[in-house]
């Protein structure tokens, strides 16, 4: 077993060296004076400058990086069903039901997937709160701290 204390810490510790992020933020800064100048920079060559003396095309897959910063993509959201569930049933009812959904036409399969792992998890912790509190009642009865 491997122990953490005191004289088993090495004598001296090594300085750790800057981060790939810090490294890059003084690259920026010494090549273009800010993090603002950068980001105005990268802006200007995703949009291109077909008036200037040699004529810069646009950047699509730049123009979309600078866009995806700013604007991040909206994430997928399941829409809504509704079918009979019984809230209170066992979850061997709930799986039923889920079934029959399925079956049905009115769930997708990975959406009863999802569902039914829910269903799984908060069976596992009620199973085990029971049991916890289950023993704990044992110990107490039986007078074991």
């Amino acid at each position: 077993m491997t122990e953490f204390s005191e004289d088993r810490q090495p004598k001296e510790r090594k300085p750790r060296g800057k981060g790939k992020v810090n490294m890059m933020l003084e690259a920026i800064q010494s090549v273009c004076g800010s993090e603002q100048e950068y980001f105005r920079k990268l802006v200007d060559a995703s949009i291109g400058d077909p008036l200037a003396e040699k004529p810069i095309p646009p950047n699509p897959q730049l123009m979309t990086l600078v866009v995806q910063r700013i604007l991040p993509g909206l994430k997928t959201v399941a829409p809504l069903y509704t079918f009979d569930f019984p809230e209170t049933g066992t979850a061997v009812e709930q799986a039923q039901a889920l079934q029959k959904a399925m079956s049905d036409g009115i769930l997708p399969h990975d959406a009863v997937t999802d569902i039914l792992r829910g269903i799984e998890s908060m069976t596992t912790i009620y199973e085990s709160t029971v049991l916890r509190n289950d023993l704990e009642e044992i110990k107490k009865s039986l007078g074991i701290d």
